[in-house]
């Protein structure tokens, strides 16, 4: 089975459909990475316990997608991606280098794969700040205890932007205001 959906160290949502990094801890915080930076991550979480080589990230993630790069813009991807994940409210760097041989995911990293992207989150935080509105299964884990295997963590929501938001109201309350004046006057 192939999985899109992984949550990592039980903080943050990486959905590799939408190339999006979602935070467990503040709901409705989410990142969109470039398509390669997201490939990056892909291969990572694919290869977990392998060191990924430079020209093995250059072939999978470029040159399997018939496009060129130099290895500045290949580097310039995983630092890209360190920053994402730090910012989205990643605790722990991790991407480790070792050095002359490539990248890894750390040894202590949880990747938890979900077989369902159906699901959302709610404000009112039960597990590790996440509520749970949907079921949701994630498959078995050598970091997952058996209490683990059923959270539901941030789904894919469109989180509108406040200007949208505020004039939605405006034009809202505009029209209850007209319809009210045009019952009371009429």
């Amino acid at each position: 089975m192939v999985f899109n959906l992984f949550i990592i160290n039980d903080e943050v949502i990486f959905d590799a459909n939408s190339y999006e990094l979602k935070s467990l801890k503040n709901v409705g915080e989410v990142i969109i990475l470039n398509v390669p930076t997201s490939r990056c991550l892909h291969l990572l979480i694919e290869k977990k316990d392998e060191v990924v080589s430079r020209d093995n990230f250059m072939e999978q993630v470029w040159q399997a997608k018939g496009v060129v790069v130099s290895q500045n813009t290949f580097y310039q991807n995983i630092s890209l991606l360190r920053k994402s994940l730090k910012n989205i409210g990643l605790t722990e760097d991790i991407i480790v280098t070792v050095r002359r041989k490539g990248f890894i995911l750390a040894a202590d990293t949880r990747i938890q794969p979900l077989e369902n992207e159906k699901v959302t989150l709610r404000d009112d935080s039960l597990c590790h700040g996440v509520a749970v509105t949907s079921q949701l299964i994630v498959t078995d884990s050598p970091h997952a205890s058996s209490s683990e295997t059923a959270k539901t963590p941030l789904g894919n929501q469109t989180k509108l932007p406040k200007w949208l938001i505020l004039l939605l109201i405006i034009f809202t309350v505009l029209e209850i205001t007209s319809f009210i004046i045009n019952w009371l006057g009429g």
